[in-house]
């Protein structure tokens, strides 16, 4: 995956895919460029950013590109894309956000792996004691069973892992300083392991059960609770 379209209404959930994305890229904020039209996004703004692409990262493997409002580009400027979202150079990824993917033209969609971050439903919140049995290594075959009731679809999966990872990032929040350092540990890596699924979900056509299994039964550890 070196070109994607990411399509999204939710400020919030497109920053939290983006967050993953470069979470599991391993690319630095110095990596990463974004381009944020005022108005429209002409020819002119993709051949400013051509002279760019071929420079090689600072200090990521992967160099970053965010066009955002990607359905305002002109039809030029989206002919201009073709070639480099057909064959951008090995260290480049670049994303298309867009709330609208029919303003996109046929040839720049057939280019790129679409990502559609669903919004219809909302979120239900999860409680930190459900987190505690998602870490517990002695619950196995309660995780099958979460994997198999939120994995029966890739939308319904990507919601709660979405979920899952709002409500891991709030609890590290609240309790960060009064807890012991190895559940704290124990919830960053659960925390790492849920944006690595939600990318891999995201951006391939894995079976989200297969996704959630790995992900909740490779995360099971032991920790103190108190």
């Amino acid at each position: 995956m070196q070109s994607l379209i990411l399509i999204s209404k939710d400020s919030d959930k497109i920053k939290l895919y983006l967050d993953s994305l470069t979470k599991e890229e391993h690319i630095s904020v110095f990596d990463t460029q974004f381009l944020d039209p005022e108005s429209s996004l002409g020819i002119r703004d993709v051949r400013e950013l051509q002279n760019t692409v071929f420079l090689k990262p600072l200090e990521s493997p992967k160099k970053l590109i965010i066009i955002k409002k990607a359905e305002t580009a002109t039809i030029d400027a989206q002919n201009a894309l073709l070639k480099l979202l057909e064959e951008p150079p090995p260290h480049l990824l670049i994303v298309l956000v867009t709330e609208n993917i029919d303003a996109l033209l046929p040839t720049v969609r057939s280019r790129c792996t679409i990502v559609t971050i669903n919004e219809s439903k909302e979120s239900t919140n999860i409680k930190p004691e459900e987190l505690d049995v998602i870490l517990s290594a002695t619950t196995l075959g309660a995780k099958l069973k979460l994997a198999q009731d939120h994995g029966k679809t890739k939308e319904e999966a990507l919601l709660w892992l979405h979920t899952l990872i709002a409500t891991t990032r709030s609890s590290l929040t609240e309790f960060q300083t009064s807890q012991s350092s190895q559940k704290v540990s124990a919830y960053l890596k659960l925390l790492a392991s849920l944006n690595k699924a939600y990318v891999i979900l995201s951006s391939t056509n894995t079976s989200p059960r297969l996704v959630l299994e790995n992900t909740l039964l490779q995360g099971t550890t032991e920790y103190i609770r108190k």
